[in-house]
């Protein structure tokens, strides 16, 4: 439950070449006047330690209200499948006193691109080695049966000497994800009607 202005979308993109990461924010304000809104973020890092933060009253009108804000993440820890380590940003929206709404999530400091027909990640080399994952489960079919049971799949790969996961046919569960980035694994999607007649999958 949430008060008249709440949170429906939170997007990080990290910038590991100038070590900043922009948050673009949706905010649904459901009353029907405009409102003088504090925003507060914090980010931290593994240990807890606050890193960045930031406030600001923001004048939202009634309906979906977009925002975006880029903050520094000074001496920024890089994401690796060898050192995944992972900063929280928490994202506080009050009406006067009171927490209308609040969001938390994690993300790394990372890019994965390609220079010279090979995979870059962090601007070092990277060999990329894939699982092929189809996800079916005993009980809830598309969706883990318990944490325990996603965490164990994630960990076999790994075991086996994999550092990317790629599930197939449908978009593994927010949790799944999670733990993807908690235990230093790639994660490629495929497109949702893949080896199906039509539409024809195409590059």
């Amino acid at each position: 439950a949430t008060d008249e202005i709440y949170i429906t979308d939170l997007y990080i993109q990290p910038n590991i070449h100038d070590h900043t990461a922009l948050l673009q924010l949706q905010l649904d304000h459901t009353g029907i006047n405009n409102a003088l809104t504090p925003i507060s973020i914090e980010i931290k890092d593994q240990k807890e330690n606050i890193v960045a933060s930031w406030s600001e009253n923001l004048n939202l009108h009634p309906g979906i209200n977009h925002w975006k804000k880029t903050i520094e993440i000074p001496n920024a820890q890089y994401w690796s499948p060898d050192t995944p380590h992972l900063y929280q940003v928490e994202v506080i929206v009050k009406q006067g006193d009171e927490i209308s709404d609040s969001q938390t999530e994690r993300f790394g400091m990372r890019e994965l691109t390609i220079k010279n027909k090979d995979f870059y990640l962090n601007g070092e080399r990277i060999y990329i080695k894939a699982s092929f994952f189809e996800g079916l489960y005993p009980n809830k079919i598309a969706c883990p049966d318990s944490e325990e049971m996603a965490r164990q799949e994630i960990q076999l790969a790994k075991e086996a000497g994999f550092n990317m996961i790629r599930p197939w046919r449908r978009p593994p569960t927010p949790m799944w994800l999670d733990l993807a980035d908690e235990m230093g694994v790639l994660v490629v999607g495929s497109p949702a009607l893949e080896c199906m007649t039509l539409p024809l999958s195409t590059p």
